[in-house]
């Protein structure tokens, strides 16, 4: 689970490129261009409190080692494939 919040969303949408990244200790990390990733913002879960307002970045790795981001809502149609941003972690070199 990650947050991504609203002075984040507006500072890459005021560039013309860039990159989200989500670092899974462990298991790689998601870095996705901003430009594509945007596209799902409006539709992931969200907080606000007094302090501040976020999106909910939840990924999970299903079997065959492909990674979902959860969408809002419950059904099974709330989830899409992000493989294809997700760099697998490499093994330490000694």
């Amino acid at each position: 689970w990650f947050a991504l919040h609203d002075p984040q969303i507006e500072f890459l949408n005021s560039h013309a490129q860039g990159f989200v990244a989500f670092v899974c200790v462990g298991a790689g990390v998601l870095y996705a261009p901003w430009n594509e990733f945007q596209a799902y913002v409006d539709d992931l879960g969200e907080t606000s409190t007094d302090t501040g307002h976020w999106r909910h970045v939840i990924l999970r790795r299903m079997g065959e080692g492909a990674i979902q981001m959860k969408l809002r809502g419950s059904g099974p149609g709330n989830r899409i494939d992000v493989s294809r941003w997700f760099v697998k972690r490499w093994p330490l070199v000694s």
